[in-house]
């Protein structure tokens, strides 16, 4: 799969979530868990809960095992068409990845705070340029 654009982002709250295989994508994923609990599943099992992001590198097939009470921000991204380069820091753990490191981080509430309202400013950002481009 690869999105039509640069970077999507979205909120989604669900009560409770069956079992969803994804296949591989082009896009870069991000995902922080505000609330809830999340298993799912990449070459392992893994279970994420409140202040947990997740990184899914292009090309990983990946499975919504379960989850209930959530509380999720999305985004995936295309490096190659915001001209990122895989060099500076801000996509060095998508290599790290890519060489083996596990995708799923536990983060503090103070960090988590901050990635929610970064989250919440391009959400409002990408609504401002949708709307400016429909005029």
């Amino acid at each position: 799969m690869h999105s039509d654009q640069a970077f999507q982002v979205k909120h989604h709250k669900i009560k409770s979530l069956t079992r969803e295989t994804h296949s591989s994508q082009t896009d870069h994923i991000l995902m922080l868990i505000k609330k809830g609990t999340l298993n799912m599943k990449y070459q392992h099992e893994v279970e994420l809960s409140k202040n947990m992001l997740t990184l899914i590198r292009p090309g990983v097939a990946h499975t919504l095992v379960s989850g209930e009470g959530l509380d999720i921000w999305w985004m995936g991204f295309c490096p190659s068409c915001l001209t990122l380069d895989f060099e500076p820091s801000l996509l060095q753990i998508f290599r790290q990845i890519r060489l083996g490191a596990l995708p799923v981080f536990q983060v503090s509430q103070d960090r988590a705070d901050f990635i929610n309202r970064m989250f919440e400013e391009l959400e409002s950002w990408r609504g401002y340029t949708s709307d400016a481009a429909d005029e």
